[in-house]
């Protein structure tokens, strides 16, 4: 959608003109019905009656990541650049051989090289997740380009809350991949937007996961190919970039995973308009132990199965 065409609305409506002369106007000026009517959605004064397609969808997320798309690498920069370091000081290590020379019986120079792996990997993952909520931020303010700096502001009050939802989601979601696999895919589905309503709503925890679900409610087919759709696209990309000698894996990373958002913001956003913002009441408890005792009998049914493999 183009930027000008919401702005002209915005000042229109500043001005005081009514809705409906605003829609003649644009008629007259050229705009098409199609992006018309997507940009009074956008702005909260249409209400959608279908969910759009997911060829306006891809278009979308297309032109937002193509507007903001040295933001939002540059976002994603500073993790990259740590894997990068990281990478090269073990190549280089292991090329002299540094690695492989050092005695076992030496345990103080073992034990040091084992901490200040083990000080990198958190100051990498701390990175990887505020980058990543800073990168959600900077979706959100799309209109407002926040920039790369106030992105970060932003996200970093949010990383602990960014972390617990990830926690919180991956451990229901493969408790259920190994209750038959079936109901694990029916939760990744139903979760999927936890991390975007706790950017745009401020919901945290179990709330953010069971706000996903009553978007998602109703319309899981339609994510689930939305998703899966985008899954592939990106798979292929990725597979690509790939080849490149060295750096083509983290490459990949850094340009897709900004699309990727891009993507389920504009999905979180259009369910959120097309289900009327629907009242959210909070999950009760009773609620949050069922999902937890299927995720619970999900870890222990392997367990279960080897034990009574190994004694019989």
């Amino acid at each position: 959608m183009k930027q000008e065409l919401i702005n002209y609305i915005k000042q229109s409506l500043e001005r005081g003109n009514p809705k409906d002369q605003i829609w003649e106007e644009l008629g007259r000026a050229g705009w098409q019905e199609k992006e018309t009517k997507r940009a009074f959605q956008e702005l909260g004064l249409m209400e959608m009656d279908v969910l759009p397609g997911i060829g306006d969808l891809l278009e979308r997320a297309f032109q937002a990541y193509k507007d903001k798309f040295w933001t939002l690498v540059g976002i994603m920069l500073p993790p990259f650049l740590l894997g990068l370091v990281g990478t090269i000081i073990w190549w280089f290590l292991s090329l002299v051989g540094m690695i492989a020379k050092i005695p076992l019986d030496n345990i103080v120079l073992l034990l040091i090289l084992i901490w200040l792996g083990l000080v990198f990997f958190v100051v990498l993952i701390i990175a990887g997740v505020w980058a990543q909520i800073s990168l959600l931020c900077a979706i959100k303010e799309k209109e407002q380009d926040i920039g790369i700096k106030e992105a970060f502001r932003r996200g970093w009050h949010k990383i602990i809350s960014y972390w617990w939802i990830s926690v919180l989601s991956t451990l229901l979601v493969l408790g259920s991949f190994l209750l038959f696999f079936v109901p694990g895919i029916i939760l990744a589905i139903w979760f999927s937007l936890a991390l975007y309503i706790l950017v745009a709503e401020d919901k945290k925890g179990t709330n953010a996961l069971f706000r996903s679900k009553q978007l998602v409610s109703g319309k899981w087919w339609t994510v689930f190919w939305r998703q899966l759709l985008i899954s592939l696209m990106v798979m292929g990309i990725s597979m690509i970039i790939s080849f490149i000698p060295f750096i083509g894996r983290s490459l990949a990373g850094l340009v897709t995973a900004p699309f990727i958002h891009v993507f389920g913001f504009l999905l979180y956003q259009d369910l959120k308009r097309f289900k009327k913002d629907p009242y959210f009441e909070p999950p009760k408890t009773a609620t949050k132990v069922k999902f937890i005792m299927m995720a619970v009998i999900g870890y222990l049914l392997p367990a279960a199965a080897i034990t009574i493999w190994l004694v019989f």
